[in-house]
């Protein structure tokens, strides 16, 4: 399992649950088993919240706790996939 920062994974967590709930921290542990760097992890995520405008202000908000302000469409997975891989 790759090493996150905790504050940042706590901070993200929190912007998730705003919009999904106590169910945030199962996931973000979920996706962070599951990916090799935290653009990953957020995108993995992201897809958890319906609405459009919701998953734009928690990407942007989670991009910007890492330092990273990289449109969610340029990012890639391990894969070098764009979309993050089905992992439910």
């Amino acid at each position: 399992m790759t090493q996150f920062n905790v504050a940042e994974l706590k901070t993200i967590e929190a912007e998730l649950a705003k919009r999904i709930g106590p169910l945030a921290a199962a996931l973000i542990r979920k996706a962070q088993k599951k990916s090799q760097a935290i653009d990953e992890a957020i995108a993995l995520v992201a897809v958890e919240i319906d609405d459009e405008s919701e998953h734009a202000v928690f990407t942007k908000r989670a991009k910007a706790t890492t330092g990273n302000t990289q449109p969610p469409s340029m990012l890639t997975n391990s894969n070098n996939n764009l979309a993050p891989p089905n992992w439910r």
